[in-house]
């Protein structure tokens, strides 16, 4: 079973760290697997860990901020995927995870504004998918919008939706 796997992977983990208590990257796994048998608090302590062993971790930060959304401190992933997103600016995962954080905390203006940039920018395809989804009315037929001005649509994408005429972006294909 995957609980199993990953007890499995924890336990090979602690060993690891047994042996190698200043790496980095056992803790960060070791984090993974915590999370994934939603074991967030303990989870948590390991990604603080791999951090204070290596503050340029990018993955330990984009850990931590999962482990924030499965903890429901939103404004505490937000922070994580803000300082990995220092470390390694041109993470495109840490853009649609701060959109997901946004949105779960319930501010879709911002969730809008990350799951564009890590779309058009970074030509991340599930980002284009929950834009075209979350950021636009499509109405109750659900049709496709047409390029022109819409009301329905958020004023912060109105500049994207007008180059989408002629535009095969992955965020112009999801709308």
């Amino acid at each position: 079973s995957s609980l199993k796997n990953h007890q499995i992977s924890i336990d090979n983990f602690d060993l690891a760290i047994r042996y190698e208590p200043t790496n980095s990257n056992y803790f960060n796994a070791r984090c993974i697997a915590k999370k994934n048998i939603n074991n967030y608090r303990r989870a948590r302590a390991d990604c603080l860990r791999a951090i204070d062993l290596n503050p340029d971790h990018q993955n330990a930060y984009n850990n931590l901020g999962l482990v924030k959304i499965g903890l429901n401190d939103y404004r505490g992933a937000i922070d994580a995927y803000n300082k990995q997103l220092r470390v390694a600016p041109d993470n495109q995962w840490s853009y649609s995870y701060l959109a997901a954080a946004y949105d779960s905390k319930g501010d879709i203006k911002r969730a809008c504004s990350y799951w564009l940039k890590a779309s058009t920018v970074h030509g991340h395809e599930y980002a284009a998918k929950r834009l075209a989804d979350t950021c636009f009315d499509f109405g109750s037929d659900n049709k496709k919008i047409d390029t022109t001005y819409n009301q329905d649509v958020h004023p912060l994408l109105q500049n994207e939706l007008d180059n989408c005429r002629g535009n095969v972006s992955l965020f112009c294909k999801n709308l």
